[in-house]
């Protein structure tokens, strides 16, 4: 059908994106530069699906038989929700221009538009196209490859002319323009003219592929005025796809624009991210879709993202757009993952950390493509008949925990007089993550002091030292389980003991008994038995020069006659004993998780030092959720919210509800020769 043509043949999406920075003025972003207000976060928005000259069904005889595209308006859609965490949240400094309006003069004009909003030296600026690109050729011979890089506009007739798109030169004299010099421009396009998005087959349905790599100088808007760190999704040569976000949902992104706001939305902007940092995630979640492409980078790597800390959340939300009674229309939709049952915590409209307690909790009941109408309910999931009024603009986030599930938000902490030349050093931590406690009975955790040496003690078990940011699996270099907490690492331990008590609170006495998890650690290339008398694991570290593995399975059984309709979302940790805790799986999409079978959830799981227990943590849930948020909001180093996430769907023959099991590993050490 006409769609799928569209899906098989459209060219568009090698993602390139430009960090520009002036390396000339390095001033202009230097603390204490001068400034005539406060800083303005401006972002604009261009996506052409539909062009004037091209249909759904492809003409060889015109453009090479490119087509219209299908996914650049769901791409906008992300892309502006994605960005509200890092500060783009003023209407007033956001501009969308999509298919008609995104002609060759309303795109200039709207560059003359964001250098009237973006008029001080603080301000950042985003720029977001999202369309077909294609080469010219280069008339004044600036380009290393003797061709310009253009976007074509909506009413291009011919690709190929200079005079028709929007080359790279006249980007670069727009970019120039802007008093400020902060900008990040993100281009989701085909610059080959050899990309095609398409189905998962992996072939290249547009023009022929030219084996070309790119220039050297890594100067792709042309101006050899401009420093820049260019990622794109992949080489010249390479496929970059369109895919169905979500499966069987018909609704369209590009893999790289897909996976980059999803880990936008997820990453701690406060953490300062780096592009490099964003880099290394985005090949990993783009490998993860088995494509062949690989994302490049080039130029600067090491600044943060957007330069700024500013307005800045530490976690993704969405706006609610209206209120009627007790239902709630919220600025999410189909294009941004949301489903039908998904559960939102909302908070005033100014609100950053989405820490303390929520105004109001709602239901999502329907869900249009950006947008959903949600009723609040009260903590037990009923209806709420006398909802609170709510502040424009509030802002929603994804629950932190399943309705019915008991939340941990500080660490209960009993330091035993012996350890209490410790107490000094707590008082750098965030103190409202950390709860003193006077009986070691009532403690998630002791701080402990024997042979001289400060240990953090959870369930009986000394935690070694693993130093490394929360969230990043990090062992422990020590193999001694007993060893000393210094100023750097005693938050990291803390930071862990939290995260146990978190994960060990996921336990529902309610779950559904149609619904069971089972979760295995075992010697690498073997499978799990059917055991469920052991309460624990065993395995054993391999020796230097020697190198051990485990694999870890899952299952999750429902009766047979439910399988068809039930949907279940698998999450699994690493509690935090050994390492820093971290999610291990999933590791990039949704996942779409095999009942009444035991599946790989990790291959190949290096076994090195320290020795010692772990807990595996598993949840099961008809409703997405995300552990990596519960874990990350663990740190007690500094402030820093709970990010736990969640949405759901469900069928009317499925299992619905959730539970969860946890696994004991002992980690023997290596046998000596």
């Amino acid at each position: 059908d006409r769609w799928t043509m569209r899906r098989l043949l459209a060219c568009v999406v090698a993602t390139l994106l430009f960090v520009i920075v002036d390396i000339r003025r390095p001033h202009a972003l230097a603390a204490g530069s001068p400034s005539q207000r406060a800083q303005r976060r401006v972002a604009l928005f261009i996506g052409v699906a539909d062009y004037q000259v091209l249909t759904d069904v492809p003409n060889i005889a015109v453009n090479g038989g490119l087509t219209d595209l299908a996914g650049p308006e769901h791409d906008v859609q992300r892309m502006r929700a994605s960005l509200l965490q890092w500060g783009f949240t003023d209407s007033t400094n956001i501009r969308v221009v999509l298919n008609a309006a995104a002609t060759r003069d309303g795109i200039a004009r709207s560059f003359r538009w964001l250098a009237e909003r973006a008029s001080d030296t603080s301000d950042v600026v985003l720029v977001y196209y999202s369309g077909h690109g294609t080469h010219v050729p280069d008339a004044n011979r600036e380009e290393a490859d003797g061709e310009d890089e253009a976007i074509v506009p909506y009413d291009a007739s011919d690709f190929s002319s200079a005079a028709q798109v929007v080359i790279d030169d006249s980007l670069g004299v727009w970019l120039r323009a802007l008093p400020t010099r902060n900008v990040t421009f993100v281009v989701d396009a085909c610059f080959s003219g050899s990309i095609t998005r398409g189905e998962r087959s992996g072939h290249a349905k547009g023009l022929p592929a030219a084996r070309r790599e790119p220039p050297n100088d890594g100067r792709l808007l042309g101006s050899g005025e401009l420093g820049q760190t260019v990622i794109s999704a992949s080489r010249s040569f390479e496929t970059a796809q369109e895919l169905e976000f979500p499966e069987g949902s018909n609704r369209y992104s590009g893999a790289m624009t897909y996976h980059l706001t999803r880990l936008l939305d997820g990453a701690s902007a406060t953490r300062g991210l780096r592009y490099d940092e964003l880099m290394g995630a985005l090949r990993q979640a783009v490998a993860g879709e088995r494509l062949s492409q690989i994302p490049q980078i080039e130029g600067d790597s090491v600044s943060p993202l957007f330069r700024s800390r500013v307005g800045v959340t530490s976690r993704a939300f969405a706006t609610v757009l209206k209120q009627r009674s007790n239902s709630v229309t919220l600025s999410v939709g189909a294009v941004h993952g949301v489903r039908v049952t998904a559960t939102y915590d909302l908070y005033g409209s100014s609100e950053v950390r989405f820490a303390g307690d929520r105004v109001a909790r709602v239901r999502v009941d329907t869900v249009a493509d950006t947008v959903s109408q949600a009723t609040i309910i009260a903590e037990s999931g009923e209806v709420l008949a006398a909802p609170p009024t709510l502040s424009d603009g509030a802002r929603a986030v994804l629950s932190s925990v399943p309705v019915g599930a008991s939340e941990v938000r500080r660490l209960r902490l009993f330091v035993a007089p012996a350890a209490r030349v410790a107490l000094a050093r707590l008082r750098g931590l965030d103190t409202s993550r950390i709860e003193m406690v006077s009986d070691s009975a009532r403690a998630h955790a002791a701080l402990t002091q024997a042979r001289g040496a400060l240990a953090i003690v959870v369930d009986g078990v000394p935690l070694p030292p693993a130093e490394g940011p929360s969230g990043a699996p990090r062992a422990a270099s020590r193999g001694d389980v007993l060893a000393a907490y210094g100023e750097s690492n005693l938050c990291d331990g803390l930071t862990r003991a939290l995260s146990i008590a978190k994960l060990a609170a996921l336990t529902n006495p309610s779950a559904p008994s149609n619904l069971h998890a089972f979760i295995r650690v075992v010697p690498h290339g073997t499978r799990p038995p059917f055991d469920t008398t052991t309460l624990a694991d065993t395995v054993r570290l391999g020796t230097i020069g020697t190198s051990r593995f485990a694999d870890v399975y899952a299952l999750v059984t429902v009766p047979d006659d439910a399988v068809r309709d039930t949907r279940l979302y698998v999450s699994a940790a690493v509690s935090g004993f050994l390492s820093a805790p971290f999610v291990f799986f999933p590791q990039a999409r949704a996942n779409r998780f095999p009942l009444n079978v035991w599946y790989q959830l990790w291959q190949r799981v290096p076994l090195r030092p320290p020795a010692g227990r772990e807990v595996i943590a598993l949840t099961v849930n008809s409703s997405q959720y995300d552990l990596s948020s519960l874990t990350a909001s663990a740190n007690v180093c500094a402030s820093s919210p709970d990010t736990q996430t969640r949405g759901a769907g469900s069928a009317s023959d499925a299992v619905l509800g959730w539970t969860s099991v946890s696994r004991v590993v002992h980690f023997l050490p290596a046998k000596q020769p």
